[in-house]
């Protein structure tokens, strides 16, 4: 099967609060559907196990588009307290996101950089999952600026 891979992006947001809130809340996977982010709506997490360190940290989802079922596997593969984590996927579709935290005049700057890495080699889904994805992450990042500084 021939891969294709969708283009890398990069959002960020100002979040009023301090950046040990916004890296604790991020650290664990399991708070990830808590702030009602759109992304999560049809997505169903198995499995979350968190390390004392950070590095090795798991997440298991599934995840339907068009009603066919995906799983995914996320994995911390760096981890550097209140300053950055390193989540990279396996499974259906694989991808990395690096999470960036950082202080920024009265509270944070959080940013996701997100490189979607080789994506199932149909053009059509290929372009639909690229611009869903930035989407969501647009409103998620809204969402949870709202939800963190409450």
């Amino acid at each position: 099967m021939a891969l294709l891979s969708a283009s890398p992006t990069t959002l960020n947001v100002h979040i009023e609060a301090p950046v040990e809130k916004v890296f604790a809340f991020w650290a664990d996977p399991a708070n990830w559907k808590t702030y009602g982010s759109p992304g999560m709506q049809d997505v169903e997490l198995k499995e979350v196990v968190v390390t004392p360190e950070g590095v090795g940290t798991i997440h298991r989802w599934v995840m339907k588009v068009a009603g066919i079922p995906y799983e995914l596997t996320g994995r911390f593969t760096e981890f550097t307290k209140d300053r950055r984590i390193v989540d990279e996927y396996e499974g259906h579709l694989m991808g990395k996101f690096i999470y960036r935290f950082a202080p920024e005049g009265s509270g944070m700057k959080f940013t996701i950089e997100h490189d979607p890495g080789p994506i199932a080699a149909v053009p059509v889904l290929g372009v639909y999952l690229e611009d869903q994805e930035l989407k969501t992450h647009i409103k998620a990042l809204e969402l949870l600026k709202a939800h963190l500084e409450a």
